[in-house]
């Protein structure tokens, strides 16, 4: 036969504290500071909640030039950072920000990400590249950004691997992604966002 069970307090094994407090409108309070919680693999987070987030400092891999007849170019460089199993209903933002570009002259550059899935990289050139483009009327660009966001409704996890890059978008490419203590540090971070 159903029932219903009406308290205003749950207190702790030793009844010394209420541990959870249910307001007349229903709401719930947790009177712990920093309460260890687990959720079942059933939780549903709600859309566009970021769920998890890791950043890494990058602050002495250059990138090497990119110096080719071919437009379009890029190459990826540094530590590759995976595998990171990107769940099934999110996506994720990875973002790389922070060093300075060097470039030959009339030239259109970005700073790039290199991503894959599945397996890490076989070469500099493999897998996807995503740029953010600049002018061409400078030599040199700091305060460089860029970001790709890519996601999962596969109905399984899939494992991504990426990386900085640079790219060229015609002919003329001569460029390079500093990272050191003569320029400055680079960035990259993630983060799982509910779909």
């Amino acid at each position: 036969m159903p029932s219903d069970l009406q308290v205003s307090n749950i207190r702790d094994l030793t009844n010394a504290n209420s541990a959870i407090s249910i307001a007349s409108d229903g709401q719930i309070t947790v009177n712990q500071n920093n309460p260890t919680l687990t959720l079942g693999s059933n939780t549903t987070f709600p859309s566009g909640m970021i769920t998890f987030r890791s950043a890494v400092i990058e602050d002495s891999t250059d990138s090497g030039n990119v110096t080719t007849d071919a437009s379009n170019l890029f190459i990826g460089f540094g530590t590759i950072q995976g595998p990171i199993a990107l769940a099934t209903g999110f996506r994720m933002n990875i973002y790389a920000t922070g060093g300075q570009f060097s470039l030959a002259s009339n030239t259109n550059f970005g700073p790039a990400i290199n991503y894959k899935t599945g397996s890490t990289f076989s070469g500099t050139t493999d897998g996807d590249v995503v740029r953010t483009n600049f002018s061409s009327s400078t030599s040199k660009q700091s305060q460089t950004y860029t970001r790709v966001e890519v996601s999962n409704s596969s109905g399984s996890s899939v494992n991504y691997y990426f990386r900085p890059a640079v790219q060229s978008s015609d002919s003329r490419g001569n460029i390079q992604w500093f990272a050191n203590t003569t320029y400055a540090k680079r960035f990259l971070w993630y983060e799982f966002v509910k779909i």
